[in-house]
C-alpha cells in the first residue's frame, strides 16, 4: 500500500510537521507521538535503533531527523516499504475507508 504522509509537504519536498513531547522525544507526526510516547516502537526498523534514538536530551535534532528519515521517506511511502503505522494512518484510500458509512461528517467531507 502506498502512503500519502500528512506530515510531509510534497510541494516543498520537506517535512512539514514534527512533534516534540514534554519528555523531549521527537516524533514524525501526531500519530507516532500519540502511540509511541507510551508504547514500544512496533516496526522492526525502529526496534533496531537504540531506545533513546529520538531523545533530544541525548541527541541533537539533526541527528534524530537523519535517523528518522532513513525509515520514513518519500521513496518508502511510494513503494509501500514503510512502517505499518504509516499505512494504517496515511495509506492511500484510508480516509475514505474511515469515513465510509458515516452520516455525521460535515457535508464537505463526503
Amino acid at each position: 500500500m502506498q502512503v500519502r504522509c500528512s506530515a510531509y509537504d510534497y510541494a516543498s519536498d520537506r517535512w512539514d510537521e514534527l512533534d516534540v513531547s514534554a519528555t523531549l522525544k521527537v516524533y514524525p507526526c501526531c500519530a507516532y507521538h500519540a502511540n509511541y510516547e507510551v508504547n514500544p516502537w512496533d516496526d522492526e526498523r525502529f526496534k533496531a535503533l537504540t531506545p533513546d534514538w529520538n531523545d533530544l536530551k541525548k541527541h541533537d535534532m539533526e541527528t534524530i531527523k537523519k535517523t528518522m528519515f532513513t525509515i520514513l521517506n518519500v521513496d518508502n511511502f511510494n513503494s509501500g516499504n514503510c512502517p505499518q503505522r504509516c499505512k494504517n494512518v496515511c495509506g492511500v484510500g484510508i480516509e475514505e475507508k474511515h469515513m465510509a458509512g458515516r452520516d455525521d461528517w460535515p457535508e464537505e467531507r463526503h
